[in-house]
């Protein structure tokens, strides 16, 4: 992450990670455990609580995608 790149907004995370997991058909168990995230943080994040750095790194890797800071650039 460079000293530029924005974080973005925790509603529209849980938006496009629900999107995502839904049209990868995983349930939020089976993204949980991809990730390595609880069920419980992946319910979080989907209903817009913000999440850290590592929290949305993790998900990026659980939704299969390469670069880690996939979920900061706006």
């Amino acid at each position: 992450m460079t000293p530029d790149t924005q974080i973005l907004d925790p509603k529209l995370l849980g938006f496009w990670t629900r999107v995502l997991r839904l049209s990868s058909n995983l349930s939020q168990d089976a993204l949980a455990t991809a990730s390595g995230l609880t069920v419980r943080t992946i319910q979080r994040v989907e209903a817009g609580a913000r999440a850290n750095l590592t929290t949305r790194r993790c998900l990026a890797r659980g939704l299969g995608y390469e670069n880690r800071d996939i979920f900061d650039d706006v």
